[in-house]
This record gives C-alpha cells, structure tokens and sequence, in this order.
C-alpha cells in the first residue's frame, strides 16, 4: 500500500516540508514570549519592531549562504560555536519553562513550575535520535497542532472566554521613543544568529542550496510570521490553556532539534565542549528560574550580543575579506559592550544600545584586508569566495 503523497519521501525532502521544519524549530522561547514583553514595554510598535528584522533575517539565510557547500564549510570552520548555540538554545528553554508561569500567572508555585521543564526535557532527550524524516513529519503536525490551537485561542477569546484571563503589562512601560535605539540591536541580532543555527544549515542541505535553498527560506519566513502572529493574540488574551498547549510543545519540538544537532558534531574535537557541558548549563539554568536576580531578559546577552559578536567578527570579516578576529579579541570586547547592552535593554537606557552596534559595524572594517599568501586566509576567506548562488 503506497504511503498518502504527505508522508511521500519525495514531498517530505521539498521545500515546504523544510519551511515547516524550520518555522517550528525557530519558534521557541524568544519568537513566544518575547513581543509580550515588548508590548508590555513599549506598545504595538515594539512587537513590528521584533518581527521584521527577525523575519527578513531568516529570509535572507537562504540568499546570502546560498550554497550547500558555502554551509558545510560554515560549520567546519565554526561548529564548535554553533554547538554551543544549540546548547544555550536549549538552556533558555529550561529557564523559560520554569519560570515563564511566574511571570504570567500570579500566585504561581515555584515548586510546581520547576517540574514543568523536565518532562518537556526528558521527551526531547529521548526523541533527539529521530531520522530526519520522522521529524519533518513531526514537523507538520506540530505546525499544524499550533496553528489549530491558535484557532481555538480566538474562538475561546470571542466567545468571552479569554476575559478573565486578559493579561495585565507584567513588565513595566517605557517611552515608545526607546525603539529607535532598540531597532538596530534586533537587527544586528536576526540578520547574524541564523549563522549560528545548524537546523537552518541542515534544511539548506537538505534542499541542496541554491534556488530550492531561496524557496524553502522564503516560505519559512511566511510560515513563521504566522506563529509572531498567534504572539501578538496571546499577548492580549493571556495565556490560556491552549497557548500553554502550544509553548510546550514547540519547546520540546526546538530543544529535540538542537539536541540532535549537539549530538551529531559530537565527535568534532571543537565542539566536544558543548557536549560536555551541557548537563551542567541546563541544570543550571534549571536552578536559576527561581533566582530574583535572574531575568528572562538577561538572556539576550547571547542572542544580542555574544553570538552576533561571533559572526562579525569572524564570518562577516572574512566575507569582507579580513581576517578573523582571534577569539581573545572576540572575548574582550563582549566583555567591554556587555554593559553597555545590559544597561540599555534590562536598564531602560536605550541609548547605549548604540555602543555595541556601533562598534561591531566599524570592526567589520577594521585592519587590512588579508594578503593572499596570509596564514589566517584558507577556510574563512574560502566561505567568501564559495560558488554562485544559482
């Protein structure tokens, strides 16, 4: 008996099963929670503010890597990087799954919300070793579970039944003004971490670059900007119990991917160290919810900062054709811009957002241009040089 054209091996390897793939994987803990606190903070204009540079970033994965072969040689210069941004991707969701609920609801136990996180994490441990096909079939009927929840939350929502739940700001307002020092930072942020994530790198490959490669990201961008969408609706209505439906599960469909994608470099010596770590980072993250100290927004310093910090200053640069920054230099200056970023998103100092954009955008130029006969040249300024996009 042949197999309905849907679960077809030839359907699932096309674009629109990847797109899919790649909507759900994308849509974790910043893409559903994240434009409720811009909302909170600044208004409407806060969340347009979040998602277009977030998806044109995606979008323009798919044009700027362009080739299968400029993606492998990405991540054989960079994987142990990229590990360890699955590994933090992972981390945040232990963190918001714990502590999510506190924000959101009051009265909320905090002995209670740290054991929502560990089935969630135990379900993606164990479903990390699934062939690429069992989770693009996956893929389709988490996509298609949200976006049937998203109904639900409307209906629930006219028939009156949201009222009660109709969320108050849980983070404090700020000056609408502040977006025009935030917008650069989430645009430094959207159009640098897609680098950094090896499910975006597996689903270019997967289609095999090029045109496919443009198509499948193009549609990824529609796709996702239906789950910003279904945010926008729940930060009005609250998060009633299909929005909670809905955050379980596309976390636990993100942390599988990256879990996987941890265990498949695990055996490459750089990135050994994510694999190492990770049960220490995510018990730690796990131990840090309840901390009063300890914010949901803190952890876009990897987001808005470490990881486009990498890119710059390695990727970009060598596009450019410099050389890459020695990761001491990467180091200190994530050093010296992290205050800068903290006090300007979590202190409400927007202006001195300006700092780490400034600086990461003048070190793209930074130095002379690698020599031909350079010691640094080979694989960067190779990914620079990859074959045409066609």
């Amino acid at each position: 008996m042949n197999a309905p054209r849907w679960a077809s091996s030839a359907f699932l390897a096309g674009p629109a099963v990847w797109a899919i793939y790649l909507a759900c994987s994308w849509t974790w803990c910043i893409g559903m929670y994240l434009p409720l606190v811009l909302r909170d903070h600044y208004g409407w204009g806060g969340v347009v503010a979040f998602a277009i540079p977030n998806v044109a970033g995606v979008v323009l994965f798919g044009a700027v890597i362009g080739t299968a072969g400029m993606s492998r040689a990405l991540i054989a210069r960079h994987h142990g990087a990229m590990a360890w941004f699955s590994l933090i991707t992972i981390a945040f969701h232990v963190y918001f799954l714990a502590a999510v609920w506190g924000y959101e609801f009051a009265g909320a136990s905090w002995a209670a919300s740290l054991l929502v996180p560990l089935p969630v994490a135990a379900l993606a441990w164990l479903t990390r070793q699934c062939s690429d096909r069992t989770l693009r079939l996956a893929a389709i009927l988490v996509y298609a579970a949200s976006l049937g929840l998203m109904v639900i939350t409307l209906v629930l929502r006219a028939a009156g039944d949201g009222e009660g739940a109709q969320r108050a700001a849980s983070w404090a307002p700020r000056q609408p003004a502040g977006l025009i020092f935030l917008a650069p930072l989430f645009i430094l942020g959207f159009l640098t971490c897609p680098c950094m994530d090896l499910t975006f790198h597996r689903a270019l490959q997967g289609v095999g670059g090029g045109r496919r490669g443009r198509i499948t990201f193009a549609l990824f961008g529609a796709f996702f900007t239906a789950m910003i969408g279904y945010t926008a609706i729940y930060s009005v209505t609250g998060l009633l119990w299909p929005v909670v439906l809905h955050v379980l599960v596309q976390s636990w469909f993100t942390m599988t991917l990256h879990w996987r994608e941890i265990d498949a470099h695990r055996g490459d010596e750089s990135a050994t160290s994510a694999h190492r770590w990770l049960w220490p980072v995510l018990a730690l993250s796990w131990a840090a919810a309840p901390l009063p100290v300890v914010d949901y927004r803190w952890w876009f310093v990897f987001t808005g900062l470490v990881f486009p910090a990498w890119v710059v200053l390695t990727m970009a640069r060598a596009r450019l054709g410099r050389r890459a920054a020695p990761e001491w230099i990467i180091a200190a200056m994530i050093l010296l811009l992290a205050p800068f970023a903290a006090a300007g998103f979590l202190g409400g100092f927007e202006w001195l957002l300006l700092v780490p954009c400034a600086v990461l955008t003048i070190s793209l130029l930074a130095g002379r241009p690698a020599g031909a006969g350079a010691a640094g040249e080979s694989a960067d300024r190779s990914i620079g040089a990859a074959a045409p996009t066609g």
